[in-house]
């Protein structure tokens, strides 16, 4: 169904939301994507001369779809209006196609995202990701969350990890003129940039006098030079 609506529309409707603001982000489909992982359709991407290269990176989703992503508005409509209505074919032999849209959301249903924290809820965290070269250290704010025993943490293959926990409603005295800090129940999936070793602990630390906690997560030793003892 995702292929057929691809071809007819450019507003893409879904029900996921990207990790980045949708202003910064392209909704990414086409054919033959159901198998491939988010490291392996963004080296497909890469490899492809006539897309241009200035995105962040591809988060692919389980189905036969996902998001591509950029560090500001300008490089996106940069992108967009340089690969505008076409197809391109980035794998031969599985004949693997993409095709780039502007998101559109659905906006009254329930949103179960990338970034979620209540239905129809646009608001991200603010975090910062840091590779100390044997881990990746997660810095991420999370409003009224005072203990790392609130934090639950889980993965989605070996580069995604889903940080997860309910927000407290803030309770002060006087009728609420603006409300943007988010309350109820989170979900936010922050993909690597390579794998992280699964049976590792996650250290957790509250940063203090701060929101904000940091996530120390070793990385996969598979790719690392390793000296070999001989004989």
């Amino acid at each position: 169904m995702l292929p057929f609506l691809i071809k007819v529309f450019y507003a893409t409707f879904f029900d996921k939301e990207s990790c980045h603001p949708d202003t910064c982000a392209l909704f990414l489909g086409g054919s033959n994507l159901e198998d491939l992982k988010s490291s392996a359709l963004e080296d497909l991407i890469k490899k492809n001369d006539e897309i241009p290269q200035n995105f962040v990176h591809v988060v692919k989703k389980k189905d036969d779809y996902g998001f591509i992503h950029f560090n500001n508005v300008q490089e996106k409509d940069n992108f967009f209006y340089s690969v505008r209505g076409a197809k391109f074919k980035i794998e031969e032999e599985k004949n693997i196609t993409v095709k780039f849209q502007p998101i559109k959301r659905k906006s009254n249903e329930s949103l179960h995202s990338e970034y979620r924290n209540k239905p129809g809820s646009t608001w991200q965290p603010y975090y910062n990701l840091y590779d100390d070269s044997s881990h990746f250290i997660i810095v991420l704010c999370l409003p009224s969350i005072t203990n790392k025993d609130e934090i639950k943490l889980f993965t989605e293959g070996e580069e995604n990890i889903i940080i997860s926990g309910e927000y407290k409603e803030l309770d002060f005295a006087g009728s609420i003129l603006k409300k943007s800090i988010p309350v109820g129940d989170f979900e936010y999936v922050i993909t690597l940039p390579s794998k992280i070793e699964l049976t590792s602990k996650v250290k957790i630390e509250k940063i203090e006098n701060s929101n904000m906690f940091k996530f120390v997560i070793k990385k996969s030793q598979e790719n690392k030079r390793i000296k070999l003892d001989v004989e």
